[in-house]
């Protein structure tokens, strides 16, 4: 994931939880670990990088379907359909950008909604 998605993902309201084992990037773009002596901090310009594991759950009880080549990936699930009912493709650089893209699209309105 890149540091501008995962500001992306910040922005729509992806939780910035600094859990032991979770990764951010800093205001640089640099990634870091989050160990035990960081656990718990936050910061106002860093941006968690979430997992594909972890926005997968995220995206909460689902079926996804992925579609990967080496530069392109998308994923849909039946939760999102056009008019016609055809579930929509969520496109991005890599799996976890799709993923990030359609967690935007399920929850990031709904999370400005009730103020987060």
């Amino acid at each position: 994931m890149r540091f501008r998605f995962a500001k992306r993902l910040k922005e729509a309201g992806f939780p910035q939880d600094a859990v032991y084992g979770t990764f951010f990037f800093n205001g640089m773009g640099n990634l870091i670990f989050i160990d035990e002596n960081l656990e718990g901090s936050t910061w106002a310009t860093y941006a968690r990088c979430p997992t594909l594991n972890e926005l997968i759950k995220a995206c909460g009880n689902r079926e996804l379907e992925f579609r990967v080549r080496n530069d392109y990936s998308c994923v849909r699930t039946n939760a999102i359909s056009n008019e016609d009912g055809v579930p929509l493709w969520f496109e991005g650089a890599t799996p976890d950008e799709a993923l990030g893209e359609l967690w935007i699209a399920l929850y990031a309105s709904t999370l400005r909604g009730n103020g987060r």
